[in-house]
């Protein structure tokens, strides 16, 4: 049907709306707009195009919305299989919460859930499979985010990975260096990290992004953000429980316009200890409810359980008894007389530092990745890692950072080193 248009004094006549266009090519683009969202529009007949019809017509002829994606449609969507973060456990790009009632131990959950993303081979609870991140992920570093844990008290437990190394695109580390630890207490007070506050959310969106050149073309942020936790924050900003679903969705809108792939928040349950204070608005909004409570919260000795109750697609986890093992961590009841840290063969580490070095030769100025990618360890990234350090120590290859003046990539790349052969496995004997 053919839809004319009036507009100070003058009246065209477009088939449909899909013409009206290319009034942009005979007007300037602010008369166009001006006819557009001013002009009469009727049909052809006669009849006013008025309300919600005329309100879809002009946003379809200005694109008021022609930013947004297409509708999806079964069958179109990729059929690889979703990505996950921890195989058999959590999903890539997803912000669950976990709740406990007070005293079960959820910081202690956090810790151990932070070691395991940033030490590869470790296992959270000492059951789940290790994380699954690249190097150049994993150089991004988490942030884990402390509301009322004393500091001192916080760091013990993760200072061992201070002695632990690591090889993330730029050179040899210690694991400690990928966790950033925030004790609100040094900025004021937890309820600095209330970003239901406009003002707060800011001061977030530019702290958690860091860059290097700060040409806005190299920002990064944290491969996962962990707050612990929940209720102390809205309690020092005067608010209470019922704000926790207010928070969540602040906090979940933070993550995703800074890219923050995955997070995880840390409150209160009820004293029975099954469901988050704060009723079903607390409890609606995570893409899953971690549970890490005591069966008896008045007894400090009583059995703890850790659950998983997930969104269609997550993966359910069903009540596990958790204990702590002889060195204080939290393991899977069953695994607690196991070794707490990774261990790697040491005849393992020898070979693949032999692999490295041949494969350095072949392939001179070969980064990170492609040592992951293409040096033989058994598929296990950490005897991978280990071996690249011995190679390392043996004086076999050479490590170099990507600088401005590198000549194997398009553009610098901080958090990226390079490696040289010096000499062979052979040659040093």
């Amino acid at each position: 049907m053919k839809i004319k248009i009036t507009y100070q004094g003058q009246t065209r006549t477009y088939r449909g709306s899909f013409e009206l266009p290319a009034l942009s090519e005979v007007t300037s683009p602010e008369r166009y707009e001006a006819m557009i969202r001013e002009g009469e529009f009727t049909y052809d007949d006669g009849t006013p195009i008025t309300g919600r019809p005329l309100q879809r017509l002009r946003e379809r002829v200005l694109g008021t919305y022609a930013n947004l994606p297409d509708k999806s449609y079964l069958g179109r969507r990729s059929s690889a299989q979703r990505r996950m973060l921890i195989p058999g456990f959590m999903p890539w790009g997803t912000i669950p919460m976990l709740g406990g009632n007070p005293k079960a131990g959820k910081t202690t959950i956090a810790v151990d859930f932070a070691t395991a993303l940033v030490m590869p081979g470790y296992r959270f609870l000492g059951h789940f499979e290790p994380a699954e991140l690249t190097e150049e992920e994993l150089g991004r570093g988490l942030l884990l985010i402390n509301a009322e844990t004393p500091p001192e008290d916080l760091e013990a437990p993760l200072d061992w990975l201070t002695e632990q190394k690591v090889a993330i695109l730029d050179h040899h580390l210690p694991v400690s260096d990928l966790l950033g630890i925030e004790h609100l207490e040094d900025l004021g007070g937890a309820h600095m990290f209330d970003v239901t506050d406009p003002a707060l959310y800011d001061l977030w969106a530019n702290r958690l992004t860091e860059c290097h050149d700060c040409d806005g073309m190299d920002d990064w942020t944290p491969f996962a953000v962990i707050v612990d936790g929940v209720t102390a924050i809205l309690h020092a900003a005067g608010k209470g429980v019922e704000a926790y679903g207010e928070w969540y969705a602040a906090f979940r809108r933070l993550m995703r316009e800074i890219d923050v792939p995955n997070a995880l928040a840390i409150a209160h349950n009820t004293m029975a200890g099954s469901h988050l204070m704060g009723g079903v608005e607390a409890q609606a909004g995570p893409d899953a409810l971690w549970t890490y409570s005591s069966d008896n919260a008045d007894d400090p000795a009583s059995t703890r359980r850790f659950s998983v109750r997930p969104r269609t697609g997550g993966v359910a986890v069903p009540p596990m008894r958790v204990v702590l093992n002889p060195e204080g961590r939290p393991v899977v009841d069953g695994k607690a007389t196991g070794e707490a840290k990774p261990s790697v063969d040491l005849d393992g580490v020898a070979g693949v530092a032999a692999l490295t070095a041949a494969y350095v030769r072949e392939h001179p100025g070969a980064d990170g990745q492609e040592l992951t990618d293409n040096v033989d360890s058994g598929g296990l990234k950490p005897l991978n890692l280990q071996g690249r350090t011995k190679a390392l120590e043996n004086g076999w290859v050479r490590e170099e950072k990507c600088t401005s003046a590198c000549t194997r990539c398009s553009r610098p790349h901080h958090r990226r080193t390079h490696y040289w052969p010096v000499q062979s496995p052979t040659e040093a004997d």
